[in-house]
């Protein structure tokens, strides 16, 4: 189980939840060893709580496109239970930043600076191709810093766990 970030490019990103079960066996006393219908909504109300709180940084953050990017958040079944996913075609990249000499889609850019600088009073709407222009040659050439929103989510996940598993397993001190 884990949160997977794809890209438009197919760079992909997973941020592995194992480590975070290691306990949750004695927890749980091995039910879900033999109950594949609760593990699978087990995963699913921890992903979900996952999607949700990476929202919560993105929106605090203020450095995405957010409509968009809250929007291509999703939890689809996996082998091992269930994954929180984010298909924005920039996610990946927003996550773990993008190395410089990459090229950067004039077209999606644009759509950002109307929507955060234009709108809101940091250029004119005249300027906004310079703008454009501009931040695209400085991402090209310098590259970007990772942002870690669903790394950072995933610092809330052993609590999703336990309410998940106190759910699950009612009366079992989980």
């Amino acid at each position: 189980m884990g949160a997977v970030v794809k890209g438009k490019r197919g760079r992909e990103v997973t941020v592995d939840l194992e480590h975070m079960f290691d306990g949750l066996a004695e927890i749980i006393g091995g039910q879900f060893e033999h109950d594949r219908a609760a593990l699978k909504g087990f995963a699913v109300e921890v992903a979900t709580k996952l999607n949700g709180e990476a929202i919560k940084l993105a929106k605090a953050g203020d450095h995405v496109f957010t409509r968009e990017y809250i929007e291509s958040f999703d939890v689809i079944d996996a082998i091992d239970g269930a994954d929180a996913v984010n298909s924005a075609p920039w996610a990946a990249d927003l996550e773990v930043g993008q190395p410089p000499g990459r090229r950067v889609d004039y077209d999606e850019l644009h759509k950002w600076v109307l929507f955060k600088w234009v709108a809101r009073g940091k250029c004119t709407p005249d300027e906004a191709g310079q703008v454009t222009t501009n931040i695209k040659r400085k991402i090209e050439r310098q590259g970007t810093e990772p942002n870690f929103i669903m790394r950072n989510a995933m610092q809330r996940a052993p609590k999703f766990i336990a309410t998940a598993a106190r759910r699950a397993l009612p009366g079992r001190g989980a």
